[in-house]
């Protein structure tokens, strides 16, 4: 299989220890505001985007992985809407698995969700491990998104699923000067006013713009081996889901 190398930030001496480092010195940074920025950027939409993913796992779940875990709002619906899953949540960021473990302890749920640090290319996992993995707004910032797929790929048992979350290029139309107008405008003063960090939120618009799309990523995850990939868009296009499953050992 061809190995494929995707960079939020390519060119130059850029290295993944570098891009990682930077990753994880920004979300640490935006920690303290990152659930309120999420709310007032999407106007809470990111609250039914989630939901939606949780409600696109599979019946009689029992365990999910969720990369890239952030404050923990992806595992924590995955366990509302599954009474009896349990849930790891894997993620670069200390600050944020710090906010992540405050959401759930105040909840009272210490058997049901674990958290703890991980990188996405390189799961601490065995294989086939889990019954589904999710990623909601992490595949983007992850340096080689083909890697981080096949690690995915790997800790999925047969037949589990993996769903994916994430933003994409406003698609052509009258909403493609609206976004981008709020991308290089609104957001960064939004960062520069709340988060005190117009940098990370100039950083997001430019890491849409260079993610994979749609197409593209779905392309990947055949490519991989996930079978019955579909492609759900939502809010006109701008957010999409990913669904994919790895195949029981007879049907590859």
């Amino acid at each position: 299989m061809k190995k494929e190398i995707t960079s939020i930030n390519p060119g130059g001496s850029y290295s993944v220890e570098s891009h990682e480092q930077n990753v994880k010195n920004m979300f640490n940074s935006i920690t303290s505001t990152y659930d309120l920025l999420n709310r007032l950027m999407s106007l809470r939409q990111d609250v039914s985007w989630r939901r939606k993913m949780i409600e696109n796992l599979p019946e009689n779940l029992t365990t999910v992985l969720d990369v890239a875990t952030g404050t923990g709002d992806v595992a924590l619906e995955s366990i509302r809407q599954f009474p009896r899953v349990k849930v790891i949540g894997v993620d670069i960021a200390v600050n944020m698995l710090k906010a992540a473990k405050e959401k759930v302890s105040g909840l009272k749920l210490p058997d049901r969700v674990n958290l703890l640090g991980g990188n996405t290319m390189n799961l601490p996992f065995g294989s086939a491990a889990f019954n589904a993995v999710t990623i909601a707004f992490g595949l983007r910032n992850v340096f080689d998104h083909h890697r981080a797929l096949c690690e995915m790929y790997r800790v999925l048992k047969p037949q589990g699923k993996v769903i994916i979350l994430d933003l994409s290029f406003a698609p052509s139309g009258l909403l493609r000067p609206i976004i981008n107008l709020y991308f290089k405008t609104v957001l960064p003063l939004m960062g520069l006013f709340i988060a005190r960090d117009r940098q990370a939120y100039t950083y997001l618009p430019d890491s849409i713009r260079k993610f994979l799309s749609p197409e593209d990523l779905k392309k990947m995850m055949i490519s991989i081996g996930f079978s019955e990939v579909k492609l759900i868009p939502l809010a006109f296009g701008i957010v999409h889901l990913h669904v994919g499953k790895k195949p029981a050992a007879n049907e590859n």
